[in-house]
């Protein structure tokens, strides 16, 4: 018995009539020792097929449900919905705490104004960022939240930074932050080698828990 027919013999049990299949398969096949068909061959977009389904279902799912919503009522009861399954995809948001906000610079420029910023997201813990604030035009403005990728650099990658001068030119007020892990906020930085400890922003993103 080969690897593969194991694999069949001993998992037949747990994945069903998928496997059943491989297996009468697999005892059609040729003699013990000649070359076995690819599941390239016996299942011909196997994995394709599956998430073509998976996808096709989800779909009609989301049509169905947006056909329902007919009325402004229906948009805030559908908005309400999607903020409580979000809640409960977090387990709430964490306490609120001051965030004692510190300006550090600005950073005067034709129709807008760069200020460097700092806040306490939580207790002590400090977040930095860009506030790009617009000078002309009339307040109050809109605002956007910007995180970042995971672009070592963060929010002073310069695509980045194109976007942020685009948004503030047309009249919005946008924060562009550094998420842990990157730009300002390396928490394995090592100062004598001038790199990380740990080999980037998504390890960094991922070992404090």
């Amino acid at each position: 018995m080969n690897r593969r027919q194991f694999a069949i013999e001993t998992g037949a049990i747990l994945v069903g009539p998928a496997l059943l299949q491989l297996r009468a398969q697999a005892g059609t096949g040729s003699s013990e020792g000649a070359p076995e068909r690819p599941y390239s061959e016996e299942l011909p977009d196997m994995l394709v097929s599956y998430l073509t389904g998976k996808l096709n279902h989800l779909n009609a799912d989301w049509d169905r449900k947006r056909a329902l919503i007919k009325t402004a009522a229906d948009v805030e009861a559908r908005n309400a919905f999607v903020r409580e399954k979000f809640l409960q995809m977090l387990r709430g948001f964490p306490r609120r705490n001051p965030l004692n906000a510190v300006t550090l610079k600005v950073i005067e420029r034709e129709g807008y104004r760069v200020e460097n910023v700092m806040f306490q997201s939580r207790p002590d813990f400090w977040v930095t960022g860009n506030l790009y604030v617009p000078t002309s035009g009339r307040a109050p403005f809109p605002g956007i939240i910007s995180p970042c990728g995971h672009y070592p650099l963060a929010r002073m990658i310069p695509q980045y930074q194109s976007v942020y001068l685009n948004l503030v030119k047309s009249g919005f007020v946008v924060l562009g932050y550094d998420p842990i892990g990157q730009g300002e906020r390396r928490q394995y930085w090592n100062p004598e080698t001038n790199v990380t400890q740990v080999g980037g922003p998504v390890y960094e993103h991922s070992m404090p828990g």
